[in-house]
């Protein structure tokens, strides 16, 4: 069976003539400036200024240490990039492929999670050899670092640790589900992916697909300006933010459903009230 494929984004060209304007704005330069851009650093600005501050600025802790989901899924990250990294199997085997997945998932201890968990980490397991098995990728990269250049409008250093490159694109395995809001997160993790892979090859990707492995569901973003302003629209802001030293707090429910620094933040109901950020 085959994973159903979503794609929020269409491709706006042919992928055999690329003309698109984003090309230019991206350069294997890595200046040397404080300012760093990351699909997560982008991502965490956008969801709210005062977390990225508190995540990636101040000297703050998190609340709480890694929680289960953050063990799970790099125990089944591991466990994938492991398997191909190391030729545990072709690529074309699902049988052999899942039976060294379920074993590289098995053997990481060190990532201890609830038994329910285990049940979860062997279905994902099961996912992604079918997933493997039926794409047959030809693998360029696992777990692949790129470090390159955003120009807007100067050259801000960015980092992409890509998941699985292949000769037409990037695959990444995705542990959570799929809510109102992952679209917007694809866009700008797509964004920073294909200007990665642009770097790197000297062309765009094709695609870049997220895997979500518990829903058995497969979307894509593919390389367009829409897609790349949308995502430098954020990182612009991000810019303009450590320049002025302006972090303001969203007040969204996703921000506070899942903020590790509610208890510091005088935007949430139970945090330090109207005492200011920089006092903390």
């Amino acid at each position: 069976m085959v994973m159903p494929e979503d794609s929020d984004v269409p491709a706006t060209l042919d992928p055999n003539t690329w003309t698109l304007d984003f090309q230019s704005d991206v350069t294997s330069d890595t200046p040397d400036r404080d300012t760093k851009l990351s699909a997560s650093r982008i991502k965490t600005f956008a969801r709210c200024p005062l977390s990225y501050w508190f995540k990636y600025i101040s000297d703050h802790e998190d609340v709480e240490p890694p929680g289960v989901p953050l063990r799970f899924g790099s125990r089944v990250h591991e466990a994938i990039e492991d398997v191909i990294a190391e030729d545990r199997a072709p690529l074309d085997r699902q049988d052999i492929l899942e039976s060294e997945l379920l074993a590289a998932f098995e053997s990481k201890t060190q990532y201890s999670v609830p038994d329910e968990k285990l049940s979860t980490g062997a279905d994902c397991m099961r996912t992604a050899a079918r997933f493997i098995a039926n794409d047959q990728p030809s693998v360029r990269g696992v777990e692949q670092r790129v470090e390159f250049g955003i120009d807007i409008p100067d050259p801000v250093p960015t980092t992409a640790i890509m998941d699985l490159v292949t000769d037409d694109g990037l695959i990444d395995w995705k542990t959570g589900s799929i809510r109102d809001y992952t679209s917007h997160q694809e866009k700008i993790q797509g964004a920073v992916y294909m200007g990665a892979y642009l770097a790197e090859y000297g062309e765009p990707p094709e695609s870049v697909r997220f895997v979500y492995l518990k829903e058995e569901r497969v979307r894509s973003v593919e390389p367009s300006d829409e897609v790349w302003e949308y995502m430098t629209d954020y990182a612009r802001r991000l810019v303009e933010a450590e320049e002025s030293g302006q972090f303001p707090a969203s007040t969204g429910s996703y921000c506070r459903s899942v903020c590790p620094y509610e208890v510091y933040c005088p935007a949430a109901d139970a945090g330090a009230g109207t005492v200011p950020y920089e006092q903390y």
